[in-house]
């Protein structure tokens, strides 16, 4: 039969070889500690510095997104640092990035900040005006008997109704401190036009439902006026002067004709201006309205 080939003798290993080669195999080994050693160290520093930069962040930017995942990172790097201190550095160059993104949202949020801060003073003023509007709506119904020109008031839904100005305004500064501040700024110049509008508008009708009452203040404004100057003119006890100014006062009983009150202010200062007559008649706006 075939005779099969033996094979070769192994070669001999010299005590010292295998000395040297344990000894190649333990620096491997001490190089890599030394790796991890050092990459555990740098994850650690680096770990600190983003927990204490994002709680400062998160004390100005509660809401924002990015940085509430980015805690997260940080928070589960804990555990990941000690099973896998070399793959922690992914994790931790993302959660630096969020705390980046973060720290540059911070920044155009202040820069918004006085924004929004106008925004709710002419959210302030608004209220005001449609609340004078209301007011001046009702007191010159009172006042006055009939009176014209009156508009109604604008309606408070306009400003906080579930898509009011004041909720709208919410949204937006919501989006500026979730890190949207390109939206939020957006939605701002949208928001102002139509708050400007709005303010306009509420002046308007406060201005016009203010008229009527106003004017019967200025008619008996000018009747007080008169009567000072029929006592500097010796005219204070003068009979017809006392019974016109009967006449008027009792024009100005509220609800008042307006236009009534005005006819007899004016009879008064017509006749006060006339030379004075003893025991005068009564003039014909008198007789007509008596």
């Amino acid at each position: 039969g075939a005779v099969t080939a033996l094979p070769a003798t192994a070669q001999a290993v010299s005590p010292q070889t295998l000395i040297d080669a344990l000894e190649q195999a333990i620096e491997a080994v001490r190089d890599l500690v030394a790796e991890v050693d050092a990459a555990w160290q740098d994850v650690q520093a680096r770990r600190e510095q983003a927990i204490a930069q994002a709680d400062a962040l998160a004390v100005e930017l509660p809401r924002h997104r990015g940085l509430a995942s980015a805690r997260a990172d940080l928070a589960a790097l804990a555990s990941l640092v000690a099973d896998d201190p070399l793959g922690a550095g992914d994790v931790l160059e993302r959660a630096e990035a969020a705390i980046a993104q973060a720290s540059g949202a911070l920044d155009a949020a202040a820069a918004l900040r006085e924004t929004f801060t106008g925004a709710r003073r002419m959210l302030d003023d608004i209220d005001a005006e449609v609340s004078a509007g209301r007011q001046a709506l009702d007191r010159s119904r009172s006042d006055v008997r009939s009176p014209r020109g009156l508009l109604e008031p604008v309606d408070p839904d306009v400003v906080s109704g579930e898509r009011g100005l004041r909720p709208w305004l919410s949204r937006l500064e919501r989006r500026a401190d979730e890190g949207d501040a390109a939206t939020a700024r957006e939605g701002l110049d949208r928001w102002r036009e139509v708050a400007t509008q709005t303010l306009a508008v509420a002046r308007l009708v406060a201005e016009a439902n203010r008229g009527p009452s106003r004017r019967r203040q200025e008619l008996y404004g000018l009747f007080r006026a008169a009567l000072v100057k029929a006592g500097a003119a010796g005219r204070a006890e003068d009979p017809l002067l006392t019974q016109m100014a009967d006449d008027v006062r009792r024009a100005f009983v509220a609800p008042c004709d307006l236009a009534a009150a005005e006819d007899r202010v004016e009879g008064y200062l017509a006749e006060l201006r006339r030379p004075s007559t003893p025991g005068g008649a009564a003039p014909a706006w008198q007789k007509e309205i008596a």
